[in-house]
C-alpha cells in the first residue's frame, strides 16, 4: 500500500522532522483518509509499505531515519531532506 502524507502535528518545539508526533494521510489509489503517531508509521515503512509527500506536481518518498528516536524525512533528489516540516498542521 501507499500513502501520501498531507499534514503533521508536533509534540513539542522546535519544529523538525524529530518533533512531529503524528502524521495524517490518504491512500494513493483510494478516498481512504488517516492519521498515526510516529511510531505507528515507522512500523508501518519498516514493513515495505510505502509513503510520499507532494511536492509540486510530483510525489517525493518518506524514508524511514535511524536517529535516535527514528523519525521519517523525505527523500528529493535522491538526498535525505526535511520536507514534512514543510506541510501543513493539523
Amino acid at each position: 500500500m501507499a500513502i501520501e502524507i498531507t499534514h503533521v502535528r508536533y509534540g513539542s518545539l522546535p519544529r523538525t522532522e524529530q518533533t512531529i508526533s503524528h502524521y495524517q494521510w490518504r491512500e494513493l489509489n483510494s478516498a481512504v483518509t488517516g492519521s498515526d503517531d510516529k511510531q505507528t508509521l515507522v512500523n508501518w515503512l519498516e514493513k515495505d509499505n510505502r509513503a510520499f509527500i507532494r511536492s509540486g506536481s510530483q510525489y517525493v518518498a518518506v524514508v524511514v531515519v535511524n536517529a535516535n528516536p527514528k523519525c521519517l524525512r523525505s527523500l528529493g533528489d535522491g538526498q535525505v531532506i526535511n520536507n514534512l516540516a514543510n506541510l501543513p498542521e493539523f
